[in-house]
């Protein structure tokens, strides 16, 4: 069984232009200091370790998943999802000690990509470098964070989100046989309430 979570979110851009030879199609202003409104969606499932260090661990995930966040500003719509998302695992020392999760469309999304983040108290949030611990139970505070690049609007951008300012919901999806067979329930109930007219 996979790890499975979707939430929404809202917070303040700090958008800088991406160093690409071409005008841009809106000026920086337009996206600095607006608000961004957002979603995401993350199934983690088989992940597999590609490189890590004391502190660190990079994973993709592996065949099943999925990862998707998009991210909306003043009426300008921005979309990302990849099915072989990197999951990087960190621990850190300083400033204080805490853990944090980057869910990333791929290793550098520096001119095209998206990322979110989790970061809580150490333990808080997995076990040490295990992909498949990962957890969202709320009873430690965890904050937020987000980041898209996109090369046609010529624009990355951090999304500075505030600790009420996001919510999440990590009820299972249900499996595929599941759901066909709760379908398959309604369908025959509705024949059985028209024999009976």
């Amino acid at each position: 069984m996979g790890f499975h979570v979707t939430g929404t979110f809202t917070g303040t851009a700090h958008a800088e232009l991406l160093p690409l030879p071409f005008p841009e199609p809106r000026p920086i202003e337009f996206y600095d200091g607006a608000t961004v409104t957002g979603s995401f969606s993350l199934n983690v499932m088989n992940p597999y370790f590609q490189v890590g260090g004391d502190n660190y661990a990079y994973f993709f995930n592996g065949p099943g998943s999925s990862m998707s966040v998009s991210y909306d500003i003043k009426g300008v719509h921005f979309d990302y999802s990849s099915d072989m998302a990197v999951i990087l695992l960190d621990q850190f020392t300083m400033p204080q000690p805490s853990d944090a999760v980057t869910i990333a469309t791929d290793f550098i999304p520096k001119y095209q990509g998206a990322s979110f983040q989790w970061s809580a108290a150490p333990g808080s949030l997995f076990d040490p470098f295990d992909p498949n611990s990962l957890r969202l139970d709320g009873v430690a505070p965890i904050a937020f964070s987000a980041y898209f690049a996109n090369a046609d609007a010529k624009i990355r951008v951090g999304v500075d989100v505030a600790p009420d300012g996001w919510s999440f919901d990590t009820s299972p999806v249900p499996e595929a046989s599941s759901a066909v067979l709760l379908l398959v329930g309604f369908a025959l109930l509705a024949v059985w309430r028209v024999i009976r007219r």
